[in-house]
């Protein structure tokens, strides 16, 4: 699948310590009348690092819903634990996103085993297209910037 246009990485609003899914469906609805191609909800910016699992597949499955088919969802379904990205990209799928998302988070040969393994786990399981996250306001970390 090929992206184009302009993608929001949306915030996942809180009241309360839980969930604002009103001021989500508002920020969904602003952004396709705003006339963004895509939203990207549950990447770092949504705070899927602080989403249990559940909270995580509810926010995209929100976002499918309120996107109504007139954007993309991009699902953001990194997580440290390559099963849980995993069950996070199963998950995504299974509510409707169209794409995913994984952000680089882990360094060296961890990075590789976990990519990897996601990479077989698509193969073998998804239908759902994988985008990789660009953060090109993020430095590239080698052997040299690791030895400093």
């Amino acid at each position: 699948m090929k992206f184009t246009g302009i993608y929001t990485a949306l915030v996942t609003p809180f009241r309360r310590g839980r969930f604002d899914e009103a001021a989500f469906k508002n920020l969904v609805r602003e952004q396709i009348r705003g006339g963004v191609d895509g939203i990207v909800p549950t990447g770092t910016t949504g705070e899927s690092p602080t989403l249990e699992f559940n909270e995580h597949i509810r926010v995209i499955e929100l976002a499918v819903q309120a996107a109504k088919g007139k954007i993309k969802v991009l699902a953001g379904t990194g997580a440290n634990s390559t099963a849980e990205a995993i069950e996070l990209t199963q998950a995504a799928e299974a509510v409707g996103a169209e794409e995913h998302c994984e952000p680089r988070r882990l360094l060296g040969g961890e990075r590789q085993r976990h990519r990897r393994a996601l990479a077989l786990e698509h193969e073998v399981v998804h239908r759902l297209p994988a985008a990789r996250a660009v953060q090109p306001h993020l430095p590239r970390l080698g052997v040299d910037a690791l030895v400093r």
